[in-house]
């Protein structure tokens, strides 16, 4: 009975640190948020908003103080409806030695009644590119998925993904990918661009796919342009040598 005794608590001995010290050393060496109010006007009557076609969109960057403190909102008139929501987005540069990851966020504090295919990326110098295979993540309520058109370029990567229908807050998008020296020289400044376009009318996947994205960020095609909101760009910058 000893023996047994002794050889539990030998296993437990085992095991827990590898719990307690499974964690990895990365930590966030730049990191830029941004908020956004969205103002949309649709012109119809329609209180939920499902049949909404005609509509115009206004975004614009709000303070830290001013996201924390708002509400979403919804007036309906007999002239149409008037929406506002709130979204937060995140760019960050990680390290882990001598190894560097891009993230960006993007956490909609109320999510529109308007829900299509967004975007979301990040650019970057070409002096970088993406080691492995980025991750995308979309948690929503007690959801998540990582369904989404990946595009890598030298200059940037994007995922495009639907927005999930149904009534639950604080969802959140999230990409992120390690990248490698492009270049054989010192890198003495990284940057990681990260946007977000989100779709204020119906679009197709496909069509959704029609944008590139780099050091200015997303760049939606022509044809596309006028289905998305425009946002500013959070940019995590590092200096160093590498």
């Amino acid at each position: 009975m000893k023996k047994n005794y002794l050889l539990i608590i030998s296993t437990i001995f085992i095991f827990i640190p590898n719990l307690v010290f499974a964690d990895t050393n990365e930590k966030i060496i730049s990191e830029e948020i941004k908020y956004f109010r969205t103002t949309t006007n649709y012109s119809n009557n329609d209180i939920f908003l499902l049949n909404s076609v005609l509509s115009n969109s206004y975004t614009e960057e709000i303070s830290e103080e001013e996201y924390l403190n708002s509400d979403y909102s919804l007036k309906t008139s007999v002239s149409g409806s008037v929406e506002n929501t709130y979204k937060k987005l995140v760019t960050s540069i990680i390290q882990n030695g001598s190894k560097y990851k891009y993230k960006v966020q993007l956490i909609w504090k109320s999510l529109p009644s308007k829900r299509s295919y967004d975007i979301i990326g990040i650019g970057h110098y070409s002096n970088v590119k993406v080691s492995g295979k980025p991750t995308f993540q979309l948690v929503y309520g007690s959801n998540s998925t990582s369904n989404a058109t990946i595009k890598k370029t030298s200059t940037g990567t994007t995922a495009t993904f639907k927005l999930p229908t149904g009534s639950f807050n604080n969802l959140t998008a999230t990409l992120y990918f390690d990248v490698e020296k492009n270049t054989n020289s010192n890198i003495l400044t990284q940057k990681a661009f990260g946007d977000y376009s989100h779709a204020t009318s119906t679009i197709s996947e496909s069509n959704a796919n029609k944008h590139t994205i780099n050091t200015s960020g997303i760049k939606l095609d022509t044809s596309i342009i006028n289905n998305y909101d425009e946002i500013n760009t959070a940019v995590a910058t590092w200096t160093g040598n590498w």
